[in-house]
């Protein structure tokens, strides 16, 4: 979405949010209208801070009197010793339906609810709803009936309405318009059900900013080149990091809490880099309750390994690295042949093998579910059989970020702390915290092979295939794995700003855009997790 779109959107939004007709409605239907793509459910949510604004400003003197008597009354025990103070408690209760049911929703609101057919629907539906009320509103006045003021407004009256509110997660379902429409059917003037409809929106669209505006989502959205612009944005997602960041360290304490001999699987990439940086806010002072454990197929880049070894050196940790090479010798196995073979398969005979030589019963590992289809439905705390596989049936429910590390002897147990993340909060906390990473996540030139729109970096484990091309190039690695099946992105990106918006501005995955293994795998992605090749694969 470009910076004009939003401008657009947010107009439309300002406009159509005091009538009673649906602004996300508007901003859905007008992008299809005009070829654009959809904003999303975040965008929507986080444009509605100008209403919020405007309404808190309109409603400032009765807001400020509602406010303070609500909290003289409650606090002298009296929560409705008047009509102010029972107005505010009204506005507190009517708010937790819409908040309920916002928690309950929230990845159908995101996604099958924001269909243009059930849209146009629910803004048909509910513009017919209006005029009958209105018909029946004018009829009640006909017949010489007084409409009630807003002092006649009881509890029922009052959650009855804030239930009608809940509709308005419809896209499509204005939210001025059903509590408009239920303070009319209810026998409520309209100076009274708009007044009580736009009080009680102001928790309601904040509570809306809260749930559904992931202010990484728009960071993305409205980058389009702007960097100066994004930067408002990135102020905004730093509490979210710090929400990342503490649900990590608390992974790894767990971790060292339930399990006796735990390792954490490293080998100089910017993942498990961020990993031991959260070891050392979860566990500094004292020393790691865990080695490191680098399972080495000897394809690595030079640049990997130098800033693995520099890392251990200067924090003082033991690193265990175990080479694929010598199970190879060791077990008699036969090394893949042919174009894009890869040592990566083979990281299991060498993982397992140390699992059971260092009788670990735990390997932390750097994995992400936005990776790739086997790591969306990986559990935190993900178990193995004695015979190091994957079974779906054997995960654990993790309620509440309650983890279950109970095993029986023999049986393992990956853990993976920042599984919620992605490439772009790895990156901007990279970026917050400070964190070197090797250099050949920056913009350097390099000899390169040229292989089926891939660009390998020449080195003396690739052999040369009819169609390659020997090419040098300005070039950067998203991921640093395997030199054999890692591919380089064209880049300028020379500082840790660079590559954000280079991120930001990528359509393709970290994984789709560089790891050539994943690719030739995609298709039998589960057949390998279970039988243990997902084991071995842990991000660089």
């Amino acid at each position: 979405m470009s910076l004009l779109e939003a401008i657009i959107l947010g107009i439309i939004q300002g406009v159509t949010e005091f009538l009673p007709i649906s602004s996300t409605a508007h901003i859905r239907v007008i992008p299809s209208l005009l070829g654009w793509q959809d904003p999303g459910a975040a965008f929507t949510a986080v444009v509605q801070l100008g209403t919020l604004l405007a309404v808190l400003i309109y409603f400032y003197s009765d807001l400020t009197k509602i406010g303070r008597e609500t909290l003289l009354a409650t606090f002298a025990l009296q929560p409705f010793r008047n009509h102010d103070a029972k107005m505010g408690w009204m506005i507190v209760i009517g708010t937790l339906p819409i908040v309920f049911f916002g928690l309950l929703l929230k990845d159908f609101i995101e996604s099958q609810f924001r269909s243009l057919y059930i849209v146009s629907a629910s803004l048909i539906f509910f513009s017919i709803t209006l005029y009958f009320s209105e018909k029946k509103y004018q009829k009640h006045i006909n017949k010489g009936h007084h409409p009630k003021g807003i002092e006649h407004l009881t509890w029922s009256d009052s959650f009855n309405i804030a239930l009608l509110q809940v509709l308005a997660l419809l896209p499509g379902a204005s939210r001025s318009g059903v509590t408009l429409t239920g303070g009319l059917l209810l026998g409520y003037s309209r100076e009274t059900s708009a007044r009580y409809s736009f009080l009680l929106s102001i928790p309601s669209v904040f509570a809306a900013v809260r749930i559904m505006g992931d202010y990484r989502i728009i960071f993305r959205e409205l980058s389009d080149g702007r960097y100066e612009f994004n930067k408002i944005i990135i102020t905004m997602a730093l509490d979210y990091l710090e929400q990342l960041e503490s649900e990590a360290i608390y992974i790894l304490r767990e971790t060292a809490g339930q399990f006796e001999r735990p390792v954490l699987l490293f080998s100089g990439g910017k993942d498990s880099i961020t990993l031991v940086h959260l070891a050392i806010k979860a566990f500094r002072p004292a020393s790691f309750p865990f080695p490191l454990l680098h399972i080495d197929t000897g394809h690595n880049f030079s640049e990997a390994i130098e800033y693995r070894d520099r890392l251990v050196k200067s924090i003082g940790e033991r690193l265990i690295v175990k080479y694929v090479e010598d199970t190879i010798k060791k077990k008699n196995l036969k090394e893949p042949s042919g174009k894009n073979a890869s040592r990566n398969a083979l990281q299991t005979f060498t993982l397992l093998d140390a699992i059971e030589e260092l009788q670990a019963d735990a390997c932390i590992g750097g994995a992400r579910r936005d990776e790739e289809k086997a790591r969306a439905k990986e559990r935190v705390f993900s178990f193995r059989n004695e015979f190091g596989e994957w079974e779906p049936k054997n995960q654990r429910p993790e309620l509440w970020s309650l983890y279950n590390g109970r095993i029986a002897k023999g049986e393992n147990v990956r853990i993976f702390p920042i599984s919620n993340w992605t490439e772009f909060d790895v990156w901007n906390y990279i970026k917050r915290e400070n964190i070197s990473l090797p250099s050949i996540y920056f913009s350097h030139e390099r000899d390169c092979i040229l292989r089926d729109n891939k660009l390998l970096a020449k080195c003396d484990y690739i052999k040369h295939y009819e169609g390659d091309v020997y090419t040098r190039r300005k070039v950067r690695f998203r991921t640093v794995g395997d030199m054999t099946c890692t591919a380089a992105v064209e880049s300028n990106a020379q500082s840790l700003d660079d590559v954000i918006q280079e991120i930001m501005m990528s359509k393709i995955s970290e994984r789709g855009e560089t790891r050539i293994d994943d690719q030739c795998q995609m298709l039998q992605w589960r057949t390998e997790k279970n039988r243990a090749t997902f084991n071995a694969v842990y991000r660089y």
